[in-house]
């Protein structure tokens, strides 16, 4: 029995290729054979998709009481950003001074000046 396959090109023109039997029989072959790899692998992966992400990656943490100075680690990196940045702040409004007083130390019109510089 021959196979016939239509193709379709970039320009829309379709083609129709007829294939002798022996090459028909192989690809069918080909065919059956790449559903039983997909169906062995599915089998194969079918016990990693049962569990979330993260216990697959909890199977790699060994010894397990490891993993409590690592979430204090990260507890301590993820603070010290916006901590410095609270600090900071604070730092730059004792050393900056208030513009009623520079306006009234300086006048209405030169306080910005003094202030830039």
């Amino acid at each position: 029995m021959s196979r016939k396959l239509t193709t379709t090109d970039k320009l829309g023109r379709k083609r129709t290729i007829t294939l002798d039997p022996a090459i028909s029989s192989k690809l069918d072959q080909a065919d059956e054979d790449d559903k039983k790899v997909e169906e062995r692998t599915a089998e194969f992966l079918k016990p990693l998709r049962e569990k979330n992400d993260f216990a697959k990656v909890m199977a790699y943490n060994n010894p397990k009481w490891l993993i409590i100075p690592a979430l204090m680690a990260v507890a301590t990196c993820g603070f010290t950003q916006p901590f410095f940045g609270w600090i900071f702040s604070k730092l730059m409004q004792v050393m900056t001074l208030p513009i009623p007083f520079m306006k009234k130390k300086y006048g209405d019109d030169k306080w910005d000046d003094e202030l830039k510089d």
